[in-house]
């Protein structure tokens, strides 16, 4: 049954969004056979036991990552929600009392970072490559995963150093719209 609400899916989500939902059921599914009980539909007192027993391993955010799938997974096979009852909103709740919410943020790359960074290339043609791959990366302030899928093509120069990159699609543009990207090259 998974597999065809997983199905569901496609084209609607990324693919790393609904490796993640089968990911995170297929843990609460393994969790649910080894106590017997089922897992879709899933009770609300099964979920708050979930979370009682995810929080020794997990953290917050990996918790509520996999609660939110299971919310969705029941959604897409038109089933109640256990995840809205009261009870689970409190063990929720309980859980960030007790592992609190903060998330790790990703390191940003600043000036020095990128600066210590281009000394220690070469002046190999690796080295030029590495080098002006970071100098893209930290004028354009992009993923790294939006930074391989740029093309030649998407870049367009000025007669004066400067330039734009249409990036075509990235996380915060899931509809793939596109953008302009100043570059200062």
């Amino acid at each position: 049954m998974l597999d065809k609400l997983l199905k569901k899916m496609n084209g609607a989500y990324a693919e790393n969004t609904i490796k993640a939902y089968q990911s995170d059921f297929t843990v609460f599914s393994n969790w649910c056979a080894s106590k017997e009980l089922c897992p879709l539909p899933a009770e609300p007192e099964t979920i708050c036991d979930f979370i009682i027993f995810d929080m020794q391993d997990s953290a917050s955010s990996t918790i509520r990552r996999r609660i939110a799938s299971i919310s969705r997974l029941h959604k897409l096979a038109r089933m109640t929600d256990p995840t809205k009852d009261e009870d689970v909103f409190l063990e929720l709740k309980r859980m960030h009392r007790q592992k609190g919410r903060w998330q790790r943020q990703a390191f940003a790359m600043t000036i020095e970072v990128r600066d210590q960074l281009i000394n220690i290339t070469d002046d190999s043609i690796k080295g030029y490559r590495d080098r002006a791959l970071l100098l893209f990366a930290y004028d354009s302030m992009r993923r790294r995963s939006e930074l391989c899928e740029c093309n030649w093509s998407d870049i367009s120069l000025n007669s004066d150093g400067t330039g734009s990159w249409f990036m075509q699609f990235s996380k915060s543009d899931q509809e793939g719209y596109g953008k302009y990207i100043p570059l200062d090259i």
